[in-house]
């Protein structure tokens, strides 16, 4: 559990959500398991570094982590180093509160220099006064002038046995390789979204404060793997609301956000090329106190996402998004090519830095969103290539005629109203590989001209989808929508074994197969083939025997 707020500080006024909560021992660390079960493994067998260097971004627990230590390495409690100090003894409340004799914080971005540095070299020869190590806590060490690092090299090698130094940094490049290799490094990793806002469920039900899951789940987002910013950022939205509910709508209000099914909508425009209807829903957003610039960067890393589950279908989008939008990202996934996302997104990150700079956001982010709409609906440089390719094809193939064939006609006349007509375009462009996978792997739910909905059995090729979609945009001139879903109904290849299967069973219960098995002991029935209308009677056979 986590140390309760004391009644001195009740009576100073409210501590803030990022203090109230911070971890006062190992055990409370979010996020940070490997760097847990190093030094714990440590503590246990007595092979505790002099000086360890903590590094990662802001707020993911490098001052706290150092405290923590101090306090386990001086827990009067035990006679030893312990990982589970009781913060009830003097020397853990004194370093809790920053008032311990023997423990030295210092701020290297405000005390920089060689003497600063020389202050602690001087007081590094004497022992400590209550505590079992005299310990020395620099937070920011990147800022120490280059000679300050050189004035701290001899001790921090060979210091004293009753001393410990901890460095925190975010910028670990920074720090002088001779000072890195004096130290033990760990790395604190950024926190996952999850964790964030599993910890900050726990945070509200402490605070008696009813909040949605999702709304925790943007407020994770947006800390960017920083908890501490989580928390501020909790602390804010709790009193933007009044402190009662705590709502997906109150954060992005607070944080200048939009509706994140308003912003599906805006891409679902984009995408289709239906500029007046997007140029209206952004009109919406900004009336509602939707900034340019944060409806840009939703955007690019809304298509990011996308990019994502392209590539690895595994992705949790399930896990990062409410169910119905989830769905509909999957569906807007499943339709469009990759490489038109790739361009979208190179598009939304020119235009964010564009905005950024711009003295009218508004009127940059509607250019953006009609240059950026225009595009959507344009091939991709690999379409235009295959294109180019197809024409010259069809180029040669017509040179010595005086007029073109029938088949050479413009492909914006094609017309494909169901799925036998796609299957026949696949066998009429000899697309032998697609049709095949197409027969053994596609659960047709829904089939009509420019609108495919299917099913995928195990062992799909996960482009499949993609590849049909460029096949039929290509040989029909228009834009197709190829939606991927749940299906139990049989693919085409299950389909005709089926159906093989009943003329099977057909021929082996005939007269005529009854009278070849008592003349014929031991035939075996090895094919069954269709008759076709069209055989003559010299070539008509039922059966292969």
């Amino acid at each position: 559990m986590l140390e309760q707020v004391t009644v001195a500080q009740k009576q100073l006024g409210y501590l803030v959500l990022a203090r109230k909560y911070r971890p006062q021992k190992f055990s409370d660390l979010v996020g940070q398991e490997a760097l847990v079960r190093t030094l714990q493994h440590a503590f246990s067998s007595g092979r505790i570094a002099h000086a360890f260097m903590l590094t990662g971004i802001r707020g993911v627990g490098k001052t706290t982590t150092a405290r923590i230590i101090a306090k386990g390495l001086n827990c009067a409690s035990t006679s030893e180093p312990t990982m589970e100090p009781c913060g009830q003894c003097g020397p853990c409340l004194g370093i809790a509160q920053g008032r311990h004799v023997d423990v030295l914080e210092m701020d290297a971005a405000s005390r920089t220099g060689i003497d600063d540095i020389r202050e602690i070299l001087d007081s590094v020869a004497y022992k400590p006064v209550e505590a079992r190590y005299k310990l020395y806590i620099i937070d920011e060490v990147h800022m120490l002038s280059k000679a300050a690092f050189n004035g701290l090299l001899k001790t921090l090698e060979e210091p004293p046995p009753h001393v410990k130094f901890l460095f925190a940094t975010t910028e670990i490049k920074k720090v002088p390789v001779t000072v890195l290799s004096r130290c033990q490094r760990f790395d604190l990793r950024r926190i996952e979204v999850s964790e964030i806002a599993s910890y900050l469920d726990h945070v509200c039900q402490q605070e008696q404060v009813d909040a949605e899951p999702h709304a925790l789940k943007r407020l994770a987002r947006a800390s960017e793997g920083s908890m501490r910013d989580a928390l501020s950022m909790l602390d804010q939205a709790i009193a933007h609301d009044g402190g009662q509910k705590l709502t997906a709508s109150v954060v992005e209000a607070m944080l200048g956000l939009m509706d994140e099914g308003r912003k599906v909508d805006l891409l679902e425009d984009l995408l289709s090329g239906r500029i007046a209807e997007a140029l209206h829903l952004h009109d919406e957003l900004f009336r509602s106190g939707a900034d340019p610039v944060s409806t840009i960067a939703d955007l690019a890393g809304l298509v990011h996402e996308l990019t994502r589950l392209k590539i690895d279908q595994e992705f949790p989008m399930e896990e990062k998004f409410p169910s119905d939008i989830a769905k509909k990202l999957l569906d807007i996934a499943a339709a469009m090519d990759i490489g038109v996302l790739v361009r979208l997104f190179d598009m939304l990150e020119k235009a964010f830095q564009h905005i950024q700079l711009s003295e009218q956001k508004k009127a940059a982010l509607d250019m953006a969103l009609i240059r950026i709409a225009y595009t959507s609906v344009q091939p991709t440089p690999g379409d235009v290539v295959r294109m180019i390719q197809e024409n010259k094809s069809q180029a040669i193939d017509a040179q010595p005629k005086t007029k073109p064939e029938p088949q050479n006609e413009t492909v914006s006349t094609q017309s494909l109203p169901n799925f036998e007509a796609i299957m026949a375009a696949l066998d009429d462009q000899r697309e032998v590989t697609l049709s095949r996978e197409v027969m053994r792997y596609l659960r047709i739910e829904q089939c009509r001209d420019g609108y495919l909905e299917m099913g995928l059995a195990d062992g799909a090729p996960k482009d499949i989808a993609n590849r049909l979609k460029q096949f039929l945009h290509r040989y029909t001139g228009s834009n197709w929508v190829v939606s991927v879903v749940q299906s139990i109904k049989p693919t085409e290849q299950e389909r005709q074994e089926h159906l093989k299967e009943q003329l099977r069973q057909r021929v082996v219960e005939s007269p005529f197969a009854r009278m070849l098995r008592e003349h014929f002991p031991g035939a075996q029935l090895t094919d069954v083939k269709e008759i076709q209308q069209t055989q003559t009677p010299q070539t008509r056979r039922a059966a292969d025997v």
